[in-house]
Order: C-alpha cells, then structure tokens, then sequence
C-alpha cells in the first residue's frame, strides 16, 4: 500500500490557490502580497504566460542580503526561469525525481498551459513518510546550496564552514 503511494498522480497532493504576480512589479510588492497571503512563494507572469517563481528565500538571498532596495528591483530580475512544472497526471515519484535532480522544493503543477497549483517537496515528504515511504534523496541531500550565494557543497560541514566564514562573520 505505502510504495502505491508514489504512483499517485501528483494532482491529488496540490495547493491549489496560487499566489501571481506581473513580472515588472517590484520585489516590495512580491513581499507584501506574499505577507498578506501568508505563502512561501509566487508565480510570476508576463502577460497570459507563466514565466518564472519567487520565493521567500530568493528575496532574502538575492536581494536583502544584498544590500539591493526592495522597492527598486524588479521581480523579473529576481525571479527563478525557466519555471520548471510538472503535468498534473505525472506521478509523485516522477514530481520527487524532479525535484532533487533539478534542487528544488517547489513544482507548479500544469494542465496543459494553465497551472493548477504548487506541490512541495516538504508536503510530499511528510505524506510519504507518514505512509511508511522512506526517501533518503529528501531526507539526505548530495548537494547542499548556499542561500546567500548559491555556492555549492558537498557536505553539511563543508556548507557551514562556507557561511561562517563568508556571510555570518
């Protein structure tokens, strides 16, 4: 019963209220909306299409951390491209490949060219787990990314060595 789990369609464990949001929009205004939605992340659109997505990370890392104004940089500067989705009949083992060989926490789940919500690595991890599913590539990961930089590493003490000396001085 638990393994059937991964063959699910990803669909079935989606948040489906996505948050949007203008490309040429400022990262201030990504932050409030965010706020005021109470979500980690948004979809960012130009036009009809869906482009890119931002996250609470990424203005932290990319812009506060920077040293860079909020309200004078723009979400497409900011915003990670190209979108990676997946298709709302995939299954959850193939939105977990995705994930960890692409490093990513977050997929939009598509039907056709609209997207229909967000599934999380964190949520597919908890449901998994809960079901006697054990997925050591979620748990254990290869590569450990600097928030801040986005330096690679190879280990968590490589990883904490990197942000005492570089960014937590």
């Amino acid at each position: 019963m638990a393994e059937n789990s991964l063959e699910e369609p990803v669909s079935k464990y989606i948040y489906p209220k996505l948050t949007t949001i203008a490309s040429e929009l400022t990262v201030s205004d990504a932050a409030k909306i965010m706020a005021e939605k109470l979500v980690e992340s948004i979809i960012v659109f130009e036009g009809e299409s869906v482009v890119g997505i931002i996250t609470d990370r990424d203005i932290l890392s990319d812009v506060v951390a920077q040293g860079f104004d909020p309200l004078k940089i723009k979400v497409s500067q900011i915003m990670r491209k190209p979108l990676i989705t997946i298709p709302k009949d995939a299954t959850v083992r193939e939105a977990i490949n995705t994930m960890a060989e692409k490093n990513i926490r977050r997929l939009v789940v598509m039907d056709g060219s609209r997207p229909l919500g967000l599934v999380r690595r964190k949520q597919l991890s908890g449901v998994l787990q809960l079901r006697g599913v054990i997925l050591s590539e979620l748990e254990h990961p290869s590569v450990f990314t600097c928030p801040y930089c986005h330096e690679e590493f190879d280990s968590q003490n490589s990883i904490s060595k990197h942000l005492n000396e570089s960014h937590f001085k």
